[in-house]
């Protein structure tokens, strides 16, 4: 949990809510709730600045993970209409399950596509 804090906070009291988050006692199932709630909405706010961007860019790139299983990597880019600047993300990482054509890797991006609502 404090490693979530130290990458969400920003701003002058940072450290501070930083200092009283590692004085909060948890269990390791109260932390592992805690993060999925986290990660839940970061996810939830990129899916909405995406939907509201007027256009947005698509990098997929192949990759593998240390055990040699191929992974497919999506990058996203847009324009962020709230704060008025470009953003960049990465929107999912999808293993490849079957080989590594340019079908495969198209499948791989429209099924995740879809499992996002997208």
């Amino acid at each position: 949990m404090n490693a979530v804090a130290e990458t969400l906070l920003e701003g002058k009291q940072k450290d501070e809510l930083c200092e009283k988050i590692k004085q909060i006692p948890m269990s390791a199932s109260t932390t592992t709730t805690k993060t999925e709630i986290l990660t839940e909405d970061v996810l939830a706010q990129l899916n909405a600045a995406i939907q509201s961007a007027p256009c947005i860019a698509l990098a997929v790139d192949e990759s593998t993970d240390v055990t040699d299983n191929a992974q497919l990597l999506v990058y996203v880019r847009f324009f962020h209409k709230e704060k008025k600047e470009f953003c960049e993300d990465l929107l999912g990482v999808t293993p490849l399950e079957t080989l590594k054509r340019g079908e495969d890797i198209y499948l791989a991006n429209k099924r995740d596509a879809r499992e996002r609502g997208r």
